[in-house]
């Protein structure tokens, strides 16, 4: 065995500290730390060494045992989960709805089968707006490293039968596993956020470094260099959790500045100046040992709070006060589990093996506890969410809700008459869709865009239709003069991009003489959600929802669009604008369910005002007016106006929800709200004169 193996090393403590506060701090305010969700990476090359050299030392020692093995990781991982997920799933019972439960009761089962990962890449992404809904969404970390506990052992006895060693063979399967990660994310980015074969490089990178250590290839570093590299690793680890932006593909080249940062860290020792001084002192080691219970406990209060502020009427300052107390309860509780939970049990578990215990008896006590658990959670779901707990029979409630799921729209977009193409083997485009069909029709925008690609697709997929653009992008052509504010130029400058590359691909497109722009427009003109609800800064047209030019935003706006119809028309293609659908100040969901114990009741009318609609669309509208009276001979279709009456704009059409969110369509929403732009989009072309 080598000294790393089992040999205690407090820095280690201290890097899972700094891992767990970046998280943290992400969580509670993430535009405090923007970066911070890097920290999980940190986690991930930690846990590789770690477990790697453990597993090392048993397989060159006696003899690994997978019983003791399973033992030693049940007692380190189990309890404090066990705790959790039972304690979400008393205070769900209290304070969700009937679908929040269900879909609680799913998080908890995938956990409990080491598969919160594969469930959470199944659905919407990490930095949705769902996400923050999801109150297990942070096991999906833990999900990907059981399932590295499992198939590693087995992998490094292979590995140990190569002619070039456990080494060789572990810097290979990071290698595979880096290309995965790096041609995934741009293209299937759930599946490249969640999956271990696409994080198994950051694991392998610590497992590296471990099985160097451990098979003599590389020697304990001390000295000057020693303190070379933990500069190096510290510089590359501020940068790394600095630098990334939650509107980036991930993993990415990025990612490899917080694995570099940690490796270079944890190869220079605990003795380099920074190691033994600054992730050594004190309060690091005593925040890093509890960091496994604190990262388990801080995110499901944090939904919590997100779920429960609007139906209490807490504004935006008073919820992210209540987040900062939160993340504070949040180390408390990670304080109580790890002093009476994590180590007695650590402790009994230990004294029962020196008694001689068999480990399969000693696992018995955990396999219980998953075992109720996955039952219970069974109950919950098959009881669609037990809604008796309020008076009600939500099974209804549940299948309306699903209805109207992200995923009715993906299967409009996914289904057997299209595909999903990637724009270039490149990021600059979150999406290229097409129907089988030769496209003869584009739809360019932001997320709006995909309604309407998706009615588009299901009414004439034979038609041929192509769909491009990037999420929270516009599709406008930005003056290359305005650089505007400095803050989210990273943004702005993505968003150019974005617009450009989807450009070239319409004009790549010989037979498509159709160009329908769809997007956002209120949100782009007046630079702030409605009825104060959240949504991620606006792209590229506002940089600050707050911010008070206005009138500078409409202005942008509206050039930028006149920019696009200009090129578009230029290449003899017709252009027709989607008047945008109102949005909403309420969340739709709560049009069909309640909260229990009249936390909130059902809303009714499902509906805004029709002259609150108005207003919000006002000068919206006024830009849309202004820009086809200068693009020429440019088509205007009127999303809103299948959804209003004089007297409002309905939310809710007897049983089926129009909206998925305050401002995107469901599919139902889509096909009522642009069922005649079929009509519209297939007149004939005009033909921009001197062509």
């Amino acid at each position: 065995m080598t000294t790393d193996a089992r040999t205690y090393r407090p820095d280690l403590d201290g890097l899972r500290a700094l891992a767990v506060g970046a998280v943290l701090v992400h969580h509670v305010a993430p535009g405090v730390w923007p970066g911070g969700f890097a920290g999980v990476d940190v986690f991930f090359v930690l846990s590789g060494f770690l477990i790697t050299g453990l597993i090392a030392a048993d397989q060159d020692g006696p003899g690994f045992s997978w019983a003791e093995f399973l033992v030693r990781r049940a007692r380190r991982l189990l309890p404090a989960l066990a705790l959790v997920l039972a304690t979400c799933l008393v205070a769900g019972a209290a304070l969700l709805t009937a679908a929040e439960y269900v879909g609680l009761a799913r998080q908890t089962a995938a956990a409990v089968a080491s598969a919160a990962n594969v469930l959470f890449a199944a659905e919407v992404g990490y930095f949705d707006t769902a996400a923050g809904t999801k109150p297990l969404l942070h096991l999906w970390s833990l999900g990907v490293e059981e399932q590295f506990y499992l198939l590693w052992p087995p992998t490094l006895l292979l590995l140990a039968r190569r002619r070039h060693g456990r080494v060789g063979g572990a810097a290979l399967l990071a290698m595979l596993s880096l290309a995965a990660a790096l041609h995934l994310a741009p293209r299937e980015p759930g599946q490249a956020f969640y999956l271990l074969h696409t994080r198994a490089w950051e694991l392998l990178a610590g497992g590296m470094l471990a099985l160097a250590r451990h098979d003599r290839l590389l020697r304990p570093v001390a000295g000057s260099l020693a303190e070379r590299l933990s500069w190096a690793g510290a510089a590359l680890l501020v940068v790394g959790l600095v630098t990334p932006d939650p509107l980036d593909a991930w993993p990415s080249p990025v990612t490899l500045l917080p694995v570099a940062g940690t490796t270079l860290l944890i190869a220079a020792g605990p003795e380099a100046r920074i190691n033994r001084v600054v992730l050594a002192s004190r309060g690091a080691v005593w925040l890093g040992l509890r960091s496994y219970p604190l990262y388990l406990w801080h995110w499901p209060l944090l939904v919590g709070l997100r779920l429960l502020a609007p139906d209490l009427g807490l504004t935006d300052a008073t919820t992210a006060t209540v987040a900062w107390v939160l993340g504070a309860v949040a180390i408390l509780l990670a304080d109580l589990t790890f002093r009476y939970v994590e180590r007695p049990l650590q402790r009994r578990v230990i004294a029962a093996a020196d008694r001689g215990v068999r480990r399969g008896r000693l696992l018995l006590p955990f396999g219980a506890t998953l075992a109720v658990l996955a039952t219970a959670a069974v109950v919950i779901v098959r009881l669609d969410g037990v809604p008796t707990r309020y008076g009600t029979h939500a099974s209804d409630e549940t299948a309306i809700l699903a209805r109207a799921s992200h995923d009715t729209v993906r299967i409009a977009v996914e289904g057997p008459s299209t595909r999903c193409v990637s724009a270039d083997e490149t990021r600059q485009n979150s999406w290229c869709f097409r129907t089988t069909a030769r496209p003869r029709v584009a739809v360019f925008g932001d997320s709006h865009a995909f309604a309407v690609f998706g009615a588009l697709a299901s009414t004439r997929a034979d038609h041929g239709i192509m769909l491009v653009g990037r999420l929270g992008c516009a599709p406008t052509i930005s003056d290359p003069l305005d650089t505007g504010d400095s803050t989210g130029s990273r943004n702005r400058a993505r968003c150019r991009r974005a617009v450009r590359r989807a450009l070239e691909l319409i004009e790549a497109a010989p037979d498509v003489k159709t160009v329908v722009l769809a997007a956002r427009g209120a949100y782009y003109v007046d630079g702030r959600s409605f009825g104060g609800t959240s949504g991620l800064p606006i792209l590229p047209i506002a940089i600050d929802p707050a911010h008070p030019d206005a009138q500078r935003l409409a202005r942008l706006f509206e050039d930028g669009l006149v920019r696009t119809i200009t090129r578009l028309r230029a290449t003899g293609r017709r252009v027709v604008l989607v008047a945008d659908w109102p949005e909403l100040d309420f969340d739709p969901r709560t049009c069909v369910v309640g909260r229990p114990f009249g936390i909130r009741a059902v809303r009714t009318p499902c509906a805004v005002p029709y002259d609150t609609a108005v207003a919000r669309a006002a000068h919206y509208r006024g830009v849309l007016e202004r820009v086809a009276a200068r693009g020429g001979d440019v088509a205007v279709h009127d999303a809103a106006a299948p959804l209003c009456n004089g007297r409002r704009c309905i939310a809710l059409a007897g049983d089926t929800l129009l909206y998925v969110d305050d401002n995107h369509l469901s599919k139902a929403g889509a096909m009522r709200a642009l069922a005649s732009l079929m009509d519209v989009v297939m007149a004939p072309p005009v033909v921009a004169a001197g062509r």
